[in-house]
């Protein structure tokens, strides 16, 4: 019975079956990568679950775009009349998730079209918790990630102010006789007498 269990597991998760996920194009260790690096780059995860799959399995796997969910749909609770719902996610009174808000889109166009209801046993939600109440994940590095971006932005600033001074020129000529003094107003080849010639404009 193990060996079988083994070799069922095997086939279902072989990426050239393409069972494992809805789309067909991943096997189990894909998958499993898939999920960890979108873990850590949004701190949760959203694995829609098709218990209908067409495969020998009837089962297969679809990672959610989080940036999908539908966090404009919020909502307070009223006792025996409706459940609160944060950041797209409705809850009941003990926080267990009930139905999940996601909005129609892709990769180019986010929380565009109809809001789409997925109960929460077709959802498996993948994030740590941090507090009491907690219905989202956040990834780790969120608590520096303004730093960075001024540190980004002090970066680009001192290459453009570099950029700059390394671009400005300035023109001098000198009578040949006496050190320091400035050439005659009155000859004719200068262009433009007694005063200095400078370029900031980068090219």
């Amino acid at each position: 019975m193990n060996n079988e269990l083994e070799l069922a597991w095997w086939e279902f998760g072989k990426r050239s079956n393409g069972f494992i996920t809805k789309d067909g194009l991943m096997g189990d260790k894909d998958l499993d990568c898939l999920i960890l690096r979108t873990l850590l780059t949004d701190g949760e995860v959203f694995i829609k679950v098709d218990r209908q799959a067409k495969n020998p399995f009837g089962l297969s796997f679809q990672v959610l775009d989080s940036l999908q969910i539908d966090f404009n749909k919020n909502q307070v609770a009223i006792p025996g009349a409706q459940n609160a719902i944060s950041l797209g996610i409705e809850i009941d009174k003990d926080y267990r998730p009930i139905k999940y808000y996601f909005r129609e889109g892709d990769v180019n166009n986010y929380q565009v079209g109809k809001t789409i209801e997925i109960p929460a046993d077709e959802i498996i939600h993948i994030y740590r918790h941090e507090f009491v109440g907690q219905v989202r994940g956040f990834p780790e590095i969120c608590a520096s990630m303004d730093s960075l971006k001024q540190l980004d932005d002090y970066a680009v600033a001192e290459l453009l102010a570099a950029k700059v001074a390394a671009c400005q020129n300035i023109f001098y000529e000198r009578t040949g006789s006496t050190a320091g003094d400035w050439v005659d107003q009155n000859k004719s080849e200068i262009e433009d007498p007694g005063t200095f010639i400078s370029e900031i404009s980068p090219r």
